[in-house]
């Protein structure tokens, strides 16, 4: 007995060994190659690129010309111009073809203002850009943190930087994900009447672009942030970095109970006006103009005691999510609401039944949290009379109901506030019942 444990132990060392050499010797995944064409000052680009190779995942090489770019030679191409892009006609197709065969484009810094000399290449980096702020320190807001090419950057940040200012005329097929947090002061004299995109993706056909006018200055590209931006962006572009996925159960929620009450692709589970809402590349889409009267879009079981958790984004006018709410015809609900709204993000507020505000969560809270044309990750919790609304991970709302008549159980709801034409958009909805009473 003793031989034949001894000898089998020494068949599973054996096993396990090959294991971790198999393992060591497995092929690891080619670098990103990424050509780089920039006129920039050589020591600056280059300590630029040293940082980003430095990150791992990514080659980079530098072209002196666009004239001869194919998917042989790169995954991605990197823009990095101060001075007009001249290209012939057929450089330029090339450049266009290259992407919709799948490969990637990031420009970076004044590239979208150089590039409109090439109209091609303008109108697949999503525009132009036209005139030039003043070189400031500039606070910018992340809109979407979530997506695959914002992550690790957070909410809001600062540079010292000049970037041009982009055109916005174009902007309905892009995904803006970053916008300056005010408006922005330009040579000439001249100041933006509000906000305006500092970046964005879009796909051209078969390929992804990424585009910013971020980096003009050379102390941005020491920053660390934007040199994870300008990484992701690589990785994204590539293909090495998948979209952000959503409506998904990550593990530890998973583990604790958490149930999707939208599967991300239809309504299953809710009840409304079928003109009024409708899924959209994952997300709960609802529009409304004129409407007489608020509307729901209500998920059919009822809760009670729970942790609810959501991501909006409202494009427009006044929204909410309604909880231990209770439904009247017409797709009208009455009931406790977490707002959202420029000035209420983050409030509750009792919908249809008289009382209005119940607490202000954003004034001296929310409104340093929320991003007020981004998405915004909420949570409400309710146990027995204690309600909490959190915005963005901030607390904005602590309340405990005083009024034994008020209902402890009732439904989920999404809000189309009447009035002016409006749209909203939720994604990631999921619940975790609690048992009555529970303390967690």
């Amino acid at each position: 007995m003793t031989v034949l444990t001894h000898r089998l132990t020494c068949v599973i060392g054996l096993v396990t060994l090959a294991a971790i050499i198999s393992g060591c010797n497995a092929p690891q995944p080619s670098p990103l190659q990424v050509l780089v064409l920039s006129d920039r000052e050589s020591a600056v680009i280059s300590r630029f690129a040293d940082r980003l190779t430095g990150r791992g995942e990514v080659e980079i090489h530098f072209a002196k010309t666009l004239d001869n770019i194919s998917p042989a030679r790169a995954d991605v191409l990197l823009l990095d111009q101060a001075s007009p892009i001249e290209l012939h006609t057929a450089a330029e197709q090339q450049i266009v073809q290259f992407v919709r065969s799948g490969k990637g484009i990031v420009a970076m810094g004044n590239s979208l203002k150089c590039a409109r000399s090439c109209p091609a290449l303008s109108r697949m980096l999503g525009g132009s850009a036209g005139c030039t702020a003043l070189t400031n320190e500039i606070s910018f807001v992340v809109l979407d943190p979530a997506d695959a090419t914002m992550l690790s950057i957070g909410g809001v940040f600062s540079l010292v930087d000049a970037p041009a200012v982009a055109d916005e005329s174009g902007m309905c097929d892009k995904n803006v994900l970053m916008r300056t947090a005010g408006p922005v002061a330009c040579h000439g004299g001249k100041t933006t009447d509000k906000p305006v995109p500092v970046a964005w993706t879009r796909r051209a056909e078969g390929g992804r672009v990424f585009a910013t006018v971020l980096g003009c200055e050379d102390v941005v590209l020491q920053d660390e942030r934007f040199i994870t931006i300008i990484h992701n962006a690589l990785r994204w572009c590539g293909g090495r970095m998948a979209d952000t996925r959503h409506n998904v159960l990550r593990k530890p929620e998973q583990q604790a109970g958490f149930d999707l009450l939208f599967n991300g692709q239809d309504l299953t589970g809710w009840t409304g006006d079928p003109k009024l809402w409708s899924v959209e590349n994952g997300e709960i889409v609802g529009r409304g103009e004129n409407l007489p009267h608020n509307v729901f879009l209500t998920y059919d079981k009822p809760y009670s005691d729970f942790v609810l958790r959501y991501s909006v984004r409202l494009i427009n006018h006044n929204s909410g999510v309604q909880f231990r709410s209770q439904r009247f015809p017409e797709f009208v609900v009455k009931g406790y609401q977490a707002d959202i709204a420029d000035r209420w993000y983050g409030s509750l507020y009792e919908e249809g039944l008289g009382r209005g505000v119940l607490a202000d969560g954003f004034t001296g809270k929310g409104e340093k949290v929320a991003r007020l044309d981004g998405w915004n990750d909420m949570a409400v919790k309710a146990v027995g009379s204690r309600m909490i609304i959190k915005l963005n991970g901030l607390t904005t709302v602590d309340f405990t109901e005083t009024d034994a008549s008020r209902p402890r159980s009732g439904v989920i709801a999404l809000q189309l506030h009447a009035g002016p034409p409006m749209e909203v958009r939720f994604r990631d909805i999921r619940i975790r019942p609690l048992a009555e009473g529970a303390k967690q």
